[in-house]
């Protein structure tokens, strides 16, 4: 995972982008059971799927062992209930976790 904090303008607070590799969505514990924002200790996380990312996913639901494949479909499920675009969606819950 990468993270890059950046600004969005000149009075605006900084913000953090955590782009998750498919390592992390496959390996690793679920994406949206980790408070990033504890996690990277900041107070907002941008997350960022890149579509080489998202196109790798896509490809492990129907290759590689059944764990890869069954974890690959289960993020495919959760990306899609998300309905992500080009503008950021909210996912956060009160307690920092996602919804």
């Amino acid at each position: 995972m990468v993270c890059v904090q950046g600004h969005e303008g000149e009075m605006t607070q900084s913000k953090t982008y955590a782009f998750v590799d498919t390592n992390v969505l496959l390996h690793y514990t679920f994406f949206k059971d980790v408070d990033w924002a504890e996690e990277l200790g900041v107070p907002e996380v941008v997350m960022v799927f890149a579509p080489v990312v998202l196109a790798e996913i896509d490809r492990h639901q129907f290759a590689g062992g059944r764990r890869e494949r069954k974890r690959a479909q289960a993020v495919v499920r959760a990306l899609d209930i998300l309905e992500l675009g080009a503008e950021p969606v909210s996912v956060v819950t009160m307690s920092g976790r996602w919804g």
